[in-house]
């Protein structure tokens, strides 16, 4: 969906596009390329900041269970 205009997917999953890490991913690049490219990059920043902190939560509850 980077490429492909989330507008062309269904509501459901155009909602669900927005709280995934891709698009917001390509979103920073693009800001840190070229200034003030992208549209809300402080979303973009929020969103990529919340999914590395639940992968985080998710990786040290998996290592804590190993043993």
């Amino acid at each position: 969906p980077i490429s492909y205009p989330a507008d062309h997917l269904p509501a459901w999953l155009a909602t669900l596009h927005g709280y995934l890490p891709f698009e917001h991913m390509a979103n920073v690049v693009r800001d840190s390329l070229v200034d003030r490219l992208s549209g809300n990059v402080a979303r973009s920043y929020l969103v990529l900041s919340l999914w590395g902190i639940g992968a985080t939560i998710i990786t040290a509850a998996v290592l804590g269970r190993r043993k």
